[in-house]
């Protein structure tokens, strides 16, 4: 997820002569946003095209600025994307419906000014909240900045429990993996046994001597 704050505030399509054929005309993209905390203040408004990477230039490469392109288009590209499609704008984070901590008539302030989720309240600057003019704004900015650490806690608490339930299982398996493995070498203890009983059976006939022939007068020997 990209790390840049920006609010885009909305899509549009500009057309021009094409300069190949200046009977036709081209349709290029545009977009408008701002810092999440002035947007009413601080607009850019650029073609789409121009905030996409340059081919060839990864994310890891290291280059501050072509990071900062790739972590802009993270951004951008989903809402492009769903713009183009005909869907409404996705908001990063929670929407205000969520969050009971705001009634709907400071929802359809907040939103017009272009704030349309509870982090967007939690980072809202001073001079937003002078620009608002609306009463509680610094209440709602703690309320939201609430919500949202317990959300964090809530979140890491579950991690923890998911994280011990592996722990566990994982445990388990190894258990299970043991004790077969200790009823395997008693198997095989028990084979080898048996195995050299039957041997030492064997050996024991193999080397049985025939009992020494009887003393006496032997047929044609004079006495």
């Amino acid at each position: 997820m990209s790390d840049i704050k920006i609010v885009i505030d909305k899509f549009w399509t500009v057309y021009t002569p094409d300069p190949m054929d200046g009977s036709k005309m081209v349709g290029r993209d545009m977009i408008m946003y701002g810092p999440l905390a002035q947007l009413d203040r601080s607009k850019v408004q650029c073609t789409v095209s121009s905030l996409k990477p340059a081919k060839g230039a990864g994310p890891d490469t290291g280059n501050p600025t072509i990071m900062m392109a790739h972590d802009m288009w993270a951004r951008v590209e989903p809402a492009y994307e769903a713009w183009k499609r005909g869907q409404e704008l996705p908001d990063d984070g929670t929407p205000l419906a969520a969050w009971n901590g705001c009634s709907p008539e400071q929802a359809v302030i907040l939103k017009a000014k272009g704030i349309r989720t509870v982090e967007g309240v939690a980072h809202m600057g001073d001079g937003m909240v002078e620009r608002l003019g609306m009463p509680g704004t610094r209440d709602l900015i703690r309320a939201a900045h609430a919500w949202l650490t317990a959300a964090d806690t809530n979140q890491f608490a579950q991690r923890l429990l998911n994280e011990q339930r592996e722990r566990e299982t994982q445990a388990m398996l190894v258990a299970d993996l043991s004790e077969q493995n200790a009823l395997q070498r008693e198997q095989i203890a028990e084979m080898q046994k048996m195995m050299g009983e039957f041997m030492a059976g064997r050996i024991g006939r193999d080397d049985d001597e025939p009992p020494p022939p009887r003393k006496g007068k032997q047929q044609g020997v004079p006495a």
